[in-house]
């Protein structure tokens, strides 16, 4: 039976150890568009509430951070629970309490993945049949545009929170106002004290605090906008403004 998104949501089946609704928090959505920003933005929150979570990657095994749905079904059955995913997943749509997606102007999404030496190919697609292209070549290249908009974003349908990084990344204070209201509204975080969100933010930017070390995943531009054209080629540039033009920010 599908589950019933909404605000009560939170009150399905288990409570945790404080005899409170548990949570369970999705972010998803383009990679290199902020999500890792973002989760670790949620989990300073959190931490700032004093709630006790556990935090994973989602994937196709389990190993080290990384779960999968056989897990979180059978062993995973109390806790408060952050997970980040990238493309669509069924089962996190109807198991997540709140999903989070982030978006960013593909150009510069796919710019930063070459940035940081990461080929055009999602691992998990790979693993499942899904992703057998070459990534180097201009046929790979439209199967991760395709990717990254459609099964990255669109396929996710109606989620709580859509964060889009070019309007939003420079006021970080906002993007922690919008987190924290989506959790106040939620769950049952709206009966405590609201956190000092400014002390918040100042943690997620301080990378020793962060449970993916944001190091690794910010390239060397440090995130600016419009720098793509240094690391797609002119084809590669025609094909997305003449197939993916709202996807574009600038």
């Amino acid at each position: 039976m599908k589950l019933i998104r909404n605000k009560m949501n939170f009150f399905k089946i288990f409570r945790n150890n404080n005899n409170q609704p548990r949570l369970k928090i999705v972010v998803a959505g383009m990679p290199q568009s902020g999500s890792t920003f973002i989760y670790n933005l949620l989990s300073d929150i959190l931490d700032s509430y004093s709630i006790n979570f556990n935090c994973y990657l989602f994937g196709h095994k389990n190993y080290r951070k990384v779960v999968n749905s056989d897990y979180l079904i059978k062993r995973e059955l109390k806790s408060n629970i952050l997970i980040k995913e990238h493309h669509y997943e069924p089962f996190l749509k109807s198991w997540a309490d709140i999903i989070i997606l982030t978006k960013r102007d593909i150009r510069d999404s796919i710019a930063s993945r070459r940035r940081r030496k990461k080929v055009l190919i999602s691992k998990a697609y790979k693993a499942k049949n899904k992703h057998n292209y070459d990534p180097t070549s201009f046929e790979g290249f439209k199967e991760w545009c395709k990717y990254i908009t459609k099964d990255c974003i669109e396929d996710w349908g109606k989620v709580d929170y859509l964060f889009d990084y070019e309007s939003q990344i420079k006021d970080k204070l906002k993007i922690s106002q919008d987190l924290n209201e989506i959790l106040r509204e939620k769950t049952y975080i709206g009966k405590l004290k609201s956190p000092d969100l400014d002390k918040t933010i100042q943690r997620t930017l301080d990378i020793k605090n962060n449970r993916f070390d944001m190091k690794t995943k910010v390239t060397s531009n440090q995130g600016a906008s419009g720098t793509y054209k240094k690391n797609l080629n002119k084809k590669e540039i025609e094909f997305i403004e003449n197939n993916y033009s709202n996807w574009l920010k600038n």
